[in-house]
């Protein structure tokens, strides 16, 4: 099924479910589906989002420009429109800065193996990085040495869950500003 009959489809069920269950039909919607698509992100197929694009056939969501913040619970991918499951890869291009809130930026990516470009994140800004990385169970190497951490007041539980990671470099982490590291490496099994 194409990218606009989903969209026909979503409208259609989303209008036989209003009040008056009047079914609506694909040639009765008034609405410019070209324009939806380009400006809008659409059940997470649309690769419309100013700072990110999404490469379902290969489950790579690259990020640049801008970033927004992100809260407990709610990823970069999700505030894509895109599950956090479904994400294997995340590049990250140049010149990309995170928002205040970093926090569970990647939370719950389970599927994901591989960012490329994380030393692109700049991250001068934030001050939470609260669950970042956590539930990124298949994640077995992460660079983050190169992370300007010197107005982070939040790391808890930064890596929780990251059972794959087998080794962690944190010698370029200024922590002058923390207040809170709880569980920052709970459940990451498989460090040495």
């Amino acid at each position: 099924m194409n990218d606009r009959k989903r969209v026909i489809a979503f409208v259609a069920a989303l209008t036989m479910l209003s009040s008056t269950f009047t079914p609506i039909y694909a040639d009765q919607i008034d609405i410019d589906l070209a324009d939806l698509m380009e400006d809008t992100l659409v059940l997470g197929y649309s690769q419309a989002a100013e700072w990110c694009t999404w490469d379902e056939d290969n489950y790579v969501l690259t990020l640049h420009g801008q970033l927004p913040d992100t809260a407990y619970g709610n990823s970069i991918a999700e505030q894509a429109g895109v599950s956090a499951s479904a994400v294997k890869t995340v590049v990250i291009e140049e010149n990309t800065t995170a928002g205040a809130s970093a926090e569970c930026m990647f939370f719950n990516m389970t599927d994901l193996t591989e960012i490329e470009g994380l030393e692109n994140l700049d991250t001068s800004s934030v001050t939470s990085m609260m669950a970042m990385f956590s539930g990124c169970r298949s994640l077995t190497s992460l660079d983050v040495n190169g992370f300007d951490t010197s107005s982070v007041t939040s790391m808890g539980a930064m890596f929780e869950s990251c059972s794959s990671l087998t080794s962690l470099d944190l010698n370029g982490f200024d922590t002058s500003s923390v207040t809170d590291m709880g569980n920052m490496f709970s459940g990451c099994s498989s460090l040495t």
